[in-house]
Parts: structure tokens; sequence; C-alpha cells
């Protein structure tokens, strides 16, 4: 608090805001003055009342002018409001500081349960998906937005020349991303070039360790085989339990069509909520007498699986039950 008794000029920040306090007898002027005349334009206040004037959401300059007496002012600063960028446009909200405030936040997935906790229903996952993704949390548990969200997109082509079995590619399933009815989807394509006598066999695993050899998920072929030197897969997987995966696809040279064997439930996987796998692709050349084998593409993606909540239901329910109703009523 301070009084004045000529005129003088305080600067504000974007988030300041002025307290004028007056008796009925006080003659004088406030005079404001904005860092963008076209957003603030100035104005003067005669006669004031006890008021306060802000949060403006600019910086400002303002000219207190008396007049007649004396005046006592307050500035309150820390109450946020909007930023503008130097032409007036407003930029996004910023805090009392004048930080902006972003309100989609961004974070590690590791920090999802922190934010649900803080009521936060959307985000963006730095390292989940390429180049990230956004995220939002529904039915207790966090969905990407649009249903899904490319985990792995290969940009360099990979070769093997060696034998026995190695790891081409993975994708990386941090702990808890892959949820109970949610699908994973591998599309892979590979060759083999230098000849055509060797075959290369193609199985996808489940690791805890990058480079080291998982568990397999029972889709696994040797289509690429002497003269067939190139091959293009689609196998998918959908989560049973934090253990267990069922195969969505069914062995061969491309994952779909029919077979003898069963969609298998592969089970003992290390623990989906709490361990960070790998999705493996691998190369297995028979001779390894000079051929190579060339991963040439390898796209990972997750499908959220379906969630209707019961309320979500019930809503459903009753709006069919009212639009029966009405149309009752209209017969």
């Amino acid at each position: 608090m301070a009084t004045i008794t000529t005129t003088t000029s305080l600067s504000f920040d974007a988030a300041a805001s002025l307290t004028v306090g007056v008796d009925k007898n006080f003659e004088g002027s406030i005079a404001f003055t904005s860092a963008n005349d076209d957003v603030w334009p100035s104005f003067t206040v005669t006669k004031p009342q006890s008021k306060t004037y802000g949060p403006f959401g600019i910086a400002m300059t303002v000219v207190i002018t008396v007049g007649n007496g004396s005046l006592d002012y307050t500035i309150n600063g820390g109450m946020g409001g909007f930023g503008y960028d130097t032409d007036g446009n407003v930029t996004g909200l910023v805090s009392g500081d004048g930080t902006p405030i972003n309100l989609t936040p961004s974070g590690l997935w590791a920090t999802r349960a922190t934010l649900a906790a803080a009521g936060v229903t959307s985000a963006f996952f730095t390292d989940v998906g390429v180049g990230g993704s956004f995220w939002f949390y529904a039915g207790s548990r966090w969905r990407p937005v649009g249903g899904r969200v490319t985990l792995k997109n290969l940009t360099t082509d990979v070769s093997n020349n060696g034998a026995p079995k190695v790891v081409m590619d993975y994708a990386t399933l941090l702990a808890g991303l892959w949820q109970d009815g949610d699908i994973i989807r591998a599309h892979i394509v590979k060759e083999r070039t230098g000849g055509t006598s060797d075959t290369d066999a193609t199985d996808v695993l489940l690791g805890t360790v990058a480079a080291t050899l998982g568990t397999t998920l029972n889709l696994t072929t040797s289509a690429m085989a002497t003269t067939a030197i190139s091959l293009a897969l689609d196998y998918a997987w959908r989560r049973v339990s934090s253990t267990s995966v069922r195969g969505q696809a069914v062995p061969g040279a491309s994952g779909s069509g029919s077979n003898t064997s069963p969609n298998g439930l592969i089970t003992g996987l290390s623990n989906l909520d709490s361990v960070d796998t790998y999705l493996q692709v691998t190369s297995d050349l028979t001779t390894a007498g000079g051929e190579v084998a060339w991963l040439r593409g390898y796209t990972v993606e997750l499908i959220a699986g379906a969630w209707c909540s019961l309320t979500l239901l019930s809503l459903l329910a009753l709006r069919c039950a009212i639009g029966s109703l009405l149309t009752r009523r209209q017969q």
C-alpha cells in the first residue's frame, strides 16, 4: 500500500492488477497506457470509486494523476491471465509470473499415474510413439487419441548375412502401455539378395532386453526360401492378461487366410504392466552362404480395446427410451 500526491508511473507485468481506494471527496483521474493500444486502449477514469482493475493480460504502464487530495493504491500480481504476442494476438494462458500454461501437459509415460491423480485427462507423452503421441484418460486407463498409435516405423533398412537367429529390429512397449483387449499389429517386409538357394526364417518375439531373443509369439514363417526372395507379413496379437496374449493372425507367408494351427494363447510372458518389453522381428538364414536377408519395413501400432462405461450405457438406453416414446406420441 502506498500514497501519492503527484503523478507517478507503475510498470505492470502481464498478470498484475491495480486496486484503487478513495474517499467520497476525492477528485482525480487514472490513465491506463497499454503495451499494445489495439488490445487495451488508453482510457481515463474520473472520480474513481474503490475498485480493482486487472489483471490485464499483457505488460502495461499505469499513470496515476491526483488533482485534489491523495490516493491509496495496491498492486496485486500473481493472478494469471491471457498471454499476447507483439501484435496483440492471444497466445494462450499465463501463470502469475507470466509463465505459459500448457492445457495439454507433456511428460514421460512413467508420469501418467501422477497426471491422472491430479485430474489431468489429456497429455502428450514424449516417449510413446514416433515423435510422441497424445493420450486421454477415461475408464480408469489412458488411451491414444484416435484409438491407435504408431509405436515403430522403420526408416533405415537392416541386413543380416549370418546364422543362427538374430534380432533385426524391435519396437519398445513401455510397462502398462499394452492393456487387456488392446491389439498390437506388426507389418513386416523382408527381402533376400545375393542368390536363390538359402532360406530365411522370420519370427516375432517378445523380450525384456532389446537385442536379446525373447519368447516367440507363435507367428513364424520360412516362406522366404530359394526363389521366393520377398515377403510381406501382417501379424497381430490381442492382450488377454498382463502375462498372456492371443494371436490374431495365422502362421504363414502373409499372416492371413487359413491354417491348420489354432490361434494359440501365449502364456508365461513377463508382466506387461510392470516390465518394459520389446517386440522383436528376427532373421535366421539356414546356410548363411553369402546371401543377405534384408528388413525393408517394420511398422508396429497399438489399437486400443473397446470401452463403454455403465453410465454411458445407461445414458444410451435412456436416449433410446425417450426416442421411442416421442415416436409413439407423434403417431
